[in-house]
């Protein structure tokens, strides 16, 4: 729809602690009722939950996409494999059917990877749904949101695949294309599913009742390694076992009960007949089930694992920020780590940390007792990120943490910088339940920096006041920034 068409506005806001994403419609005459109370009154799989309110006549459409990112900042943050591409596919086509279900045309979905919001931790998608008359035809869009994203977006990772993207596109090309030819591209995949692992069983020998998916080459190694350990034993049933001892115990209950009876009881004269009467029956009973049920032809085979640590070796995962702890002392007598930890540690007693104490001088109890904190500070450092010792001759933007009664110092080496808790998906990691799984986004734009709120649910504030989601909030030197509860000061060299 060309903006000069265009039948309403967006915007954004945060309302009761929930971030909106809102559609206005200043004529009430452009909406399809029907399909406005239908949104009104159901809450819809795979619709981002919305609410309808109706102001001096002005309808109000409003989506909460709290948590949720747009997808195509997700496209920019994370590299897609097969398995996460074709869920994406499955998603669309589930979409379609529950559209029909619910008496909704697929045109008033908005395919646009600016407006498609995802949970970027198990790509869970939320989409737009507009009860509105002049629209795009939905294949259309779909088609274009698809190809856009496969050719420009997604950046899919390097594995072997059976050309399932050359397909699509291929299918997406055809004139005839409609949306049901999801469905049919979808089904196309399970079958060459199917065929491709007959043939790794075929070559691997792998158990026919075993489901998988088309192995990576990590994956193969993973299956190597655990074959290696897999150990064949024969073995009896528990079946076996669980008649024996059945037999056994109700035996025992009959010789408790035959005592109490008085039948073995020492005062009868036939008791030790008695006796030699149960053992001899006792013993003929369990010697039959036994010869029975634990003959060499009711073995079976059964494979027991022993867990390899080889398996470290090709789990292939990436991450940003790998948390871990540096045992320093504060004496230099008694540190022993790394060439480069030793370095930060003589660096930093090369320029210690100090204040003047009433009198003005400087003592080295003084010293000391003030650099201690600092050092104890860096215990709980992660691995992958350089303490700086001094930043202010630094060139690069950074952000000052208030972490632990001290400044932790981060680099703000490339833009956009993504800040949050999902480890792997940022640029560093918070590890701080109160703060977002991707919570905000720094960018510049010729001389000038800002910061995003991804939706988060604890908001970011710049001094104080909380910013509305997804718009560009310019932020200065020596801005404090608070995530949920946890606060920065940005650094550039920049000072207007």
């Amino acid at each position: 729809m060309n903006k000069k068409d265009q039948i309403y506005s967006i915007s954004y806001k945060n309302s009761a602690g929930k971030n909106l994403l809102v559609y206005t419609f200043k004529d009430e005459e452009e909406l399809v009722n029907y399909q406005l109370e239908m949104l009104a009154n159901n809450r819809i799989n795979g619709l981002l939950q919305s609410e309808i309110m109706c102001i001096n006549g002005v309808i109000h459409l409003q989506y909460d996409i709290t948590s949720f990112v747009p997808i195509k900042k997700l496209f920019e943050r994370r590299k897609f494999s097969r398995k996460d591409f074709l869920c994406l596919i499955n998603q669309i086509t589930e979409l379609l059917g529950i559209m029909e279900r619910y008496l909704l045309d697929s045109d008033g979905i908005v395919f646009d990877s600016a407006y498609i919001f995802a949970d970027p931790q198990n790509l869970e998608l939320g989409y737009v749904y507009l009860p509105a008359k002049k629209r795009n035809k939905g294949s259309d869009s779909l088609k274009a949101f698809l190809l856009d994203a496969i050719i420009n977006d997604i950046r899919f990772i390097d594995e072997p695949s059976d050309n399932f993207i050359q397909r699509l596109i291929e299918m997406l090309k055809d004139p005839e294309f409609e949306e049901s030819s999801l469905k049919k591209y979808l089904k196309e995949i399970d079958r060459a599913n199917l065929v491709h692992i007959h043939s790794i069983r075929v070559e691997h020998d792998l158990p026919k009742n075993e489901v998988n998916t088309p192995l990576s080459w990590q994956q193969h190694e993973e299956r190597k390694v655990n074959e290696a350990v897999k150990i064949k034993k024969l073995c009896y049933p528990a079946k076996s076992y669980i008649v024996l001892y059945s037999v056994i115990g109700t035996l025992i209950l009959f010789c408790i009960a035959l005592i109490l009876s008085g039948i073995l009881s020492p005062g009868n004269p036939d008791s030790l007949l008695s006796l030699f009467g149960f053992i001899l029956i006792g013993g003929a009973v369990t010697y039959l089930v036994y010869s029975k049920l634990f003959t060499p032809d009711k073995k079976i085979e059964r494979v027991t694992e022993e867990k390899s640590d080889n398996m470290r070796m090709f789990t292939g995962k990436e991450y940003v920020n790998k948390a871990f702890s540096i045992p320093i002392s504060t004496r230099m007598g008694t540190y022993n780590e790394s060439t480069a930890q030793k370095e930060a540690v003589a660096t930093a007693f090369r320029n210690p940390i100090s204040t003047p104490s009433h009198n003005g001088l400087f003592t080295e109890e003084k010293r000391m007792s003030e650099k201690r904190p600092f050092y104890d500070s860096l215990k709980s450092m992660p691995q992958d990120r350089t303490v700086i010792l001094n930043a202010g001759n630094l060139d690069l933007p950074y952000l000052k943490r208030m972490h632990n009664n001290s400044f932790e110092t981060i680099i703000i080496k490339q833009l956009p910088f993504m800040l949050g808790r999902l480890e792997g998906q940022v640029d560093f990691c918070v590890n701080n339940p109160a703060v977002g799984k991707l919570h905000a986004e720094i960018t510049k734009t010729g001389d000038i920096y800002y910061i995003s709120d991804m939706n988060s649910r604890n908001g970011t504030m710049i001094n104080g006041v909380r910013i509305d989601p997804i718009k560009e909030k310019r932020i200065r030197n020596g801005d404090r920034i608070a995530l949920g509860n946890e606060e920065f000061i940005f650094c550039c060299s920049n000072t207007d």
